[in-house]
């Protein structure tokens, strides 16, 4: 019988414990309500200036933005990145081209050995120019 009053006193005992929390979480509640009351009563028409204010600086913020994207655009072309890419294309293609010259030189010289043909003959058949030769 002992054991059963121990344990009817420990349960007694954690819920008064647990209703006093609950007593001083429900003061903190109205303490809290109370404030945020406060808060929205304080605020004044400066809030909503500031807010006005701030909305149209963020206006004018996007605007600038914009310009800037659009600045930013026109000069690309001048960015280093740009141009060093460029310049790795023109070496390309330099090198495609002279390949080319090359390769008709070669068959001009074919024709030339097989055909016993002259060269100025070669470049009126084929339509070469005679002004043709490698890009430097």
């Amino acid at each position: 019988m002992c054991d059963y009053s121990k344990a009817s006193q420990a349960r007694k005992r954690k819920l008064e414990e647990l209703e006093g929390k609950l007593q001083s979480i429900k003061g903190k509640e109205f303490e809290v309500q109370s404030q945020v009351k406060r808060v929205k009563l304080s605020r004044t028409e400066d809030d909503a200036d500031e807010l006005e204010r701030l909305v149209s600086k963020i206006s004018e913020l996007k605007k600038r933005k914009e310009e800037l994207a659009v600045l930013n655009a026109q000069y690309q072309d001048s960015d280093p990145e740009v141009i060093a890419k460029e310049k790795l294309d023109i070496n390309i293609a330099r090198d495609a081209a002279n390949r080319w010259t090359d390769n008709i030189f070669a068959v001009k010289s074919w024709i030339k050995n097989k055909f016993g043909m002259e060269e100025a003959t070669i470049n009126k058949q084929f339509e070469i120019s005679p002004e043709l030769d490698y890009i430097e």
